[in-house]
């Protein structure tokens, strides 16, 4: 007994010191979980209060037939898109274009509760066609990321430096310029080129949408500025309203002849 006392006498620093690092390890812990939640919350409302997540909750709160996840969901695949094409300037446009688009019906119809009775059916109508403008674009956007997207894993360097190559050793020029003016003469080398072209008309698709998207917001923005013209003392329905939002409306009746199956 007196034995055992001794041996635990002995060795009672070293068994204080184990319990201690084992109480200050897992404080540690604590507090390193505690921190991580804290910044996580902390990250998540900067993210949510940026201005183009504000102005999509808005633009989401507008349309109906529009939420906020679907405008998240888009923008994160445009951020993992243009990852997977090295950094693409189209995709990462085509996010300021969705924010952008956003501000804009916000903007719209903004302008036309300051300036408009909402009760007037005239009021419902500018807006829809104003909704329907902007659902034309969220329609090419989401087109434009699966046109990216279906050749976003193409190696285009790698594809070129086949071609190159092949075009060396059968002697039919140095340059995938060469190439396209039909020095591709093997199965091998025409696959190689037909990717190339692929991806090639992807891109200009996407380059194209873009185009006609900035048409459309461009009129959302002009007919914005012209109703806020308007002299409304002469009632809703005035001819005056009614020119502002002509082009709108016709804009607006086009996209709906070409709205997306999936939107009705």
């Amino acid at each position: 007994m007196q034995h055992f006392a001794s041996r635990l006498f002995t060795r009672w620093p070293l068994l204080a010191l184990g319990v201690f690092a084992l109480v200050w390890l897992a404080t540690g812990l604590m507090l390193f979980l505690i921190a991580g939640v804290l910044l996580a919350l902390v990250v998540a409302f900067a993210l949510h209060s940026l201005p183009g997540a504000a102005s999509g909750r808005r633009a989401a709160q507008l349309v109906e037939r529009v939420d906020e996840r679907m405008l998240a969901a888009m923008r994160a695949r445009l951020r993992s898109v243009s990852a997977r094409l090295g950094g693409s300037t189209i995709a990462l446009e085509a996010i300021g274009q969705l924010d952008n688009a956003n501000q804009r019906l916000v903007g719209f119809v903004e302008v036309l509760e300051r300036r408009f009775d909402p009760k007037e059916l005239t009021f419902g109508r500018y807006r829809a066609a104003a909704e329907q403008v902007y659902l034309s674009v969220i329609d090419g956007l989401d087109a434009l990321c699966t046109n990216l997207e279906s050749v976003a894993d193409v190696d285009v360097t790698q594809l070129k430096s086949d071609l190159r190559r092949l075009s060396r050793e059968q002697g039919n020029g140095d340059s995938v310029h060469d190439e396209a003016r039909g020095a591709a003469h093997s199965p091998k080398q025409q696959a190689l080129q037909a990717q190339l072209d692929l991806h090639q008309q992807q891109l200009d698709a996407a380059r194209g949408i873009m185009a006609s998207n900035e048409t459309a917001l461009a009129e959302l923005t002009a007919s914005a500025a012209k109703l806020a013209r308007v002299d409304t003392g002469r009632g809703l329905a005035s001819s005056e309203a009614e020119a502002a939002v002509g082009d709108l409306v016709r804009l607006a009746d086009q996209a709906g002849r070409y709205a997306s199956p999936e939107r009705g």
